[in-house]
């Protein structure tokens, strides 16, 4: 297995930003499960519980073969590439529209690692997984 990570607070703000997004351009709630990102501000929509990463926490890091961290995504899939001997070749997609990033107040991390102790502690290791390779 194979898998990259990204940092569950960016994810988690990520989404908050798509659904709503999505809803006004649409007219429509791309996931059900969040609606709540509607009536929600984003520093209440961080104290939510977050399944992001949970589906992987009954997998041991240890049974990928590679783990890599989306903030170093081109340098994680030349990693990949060269180890099963594949040519890398860049592309950009699912990007931000705006191509801005966010600006991250510590007090929103703070708020989103009171909420989901596990994601962050997940998300962690695999960063330490990923420096080990």
């Amino acid at each position: 297995m194979i898998t990259f990570v990204r940092d569950p607070l960016m994810t988690r703000i990520s989404l908050w930003h798509y659904v709503r997004r999505r809803n006004r351009d649409r007219g429509e709630i791309a996931n059900l499960e969040w609606s709540d990102a509607l009536s929600l501000e984003l520093p209440d929509f961080l104290e939510l519980p977050a399944p992001t990463l949970s589906r992987f926490i009954d997998v041991p890091l240890d049974r990928f073969a590679f783990i890599g961290v989306a903030e170093r995504y081109e340098e994680g899939m030349r990693q990949l590439c060269e180890m099963i001997n594949a040519p890398y070749r860049p592309e950009r997609i699912n990007a931000n529209p705006s191509g801005s990033g966010y600006k991250i107040p510590a007090e929103w991390r703070r708020i989103y690692e009171a909420a989901n102790p596990q994601e962050v502690a997940l998300y962690e290791a695999a960063q330490r997984t990923y420096r080990r390779q």
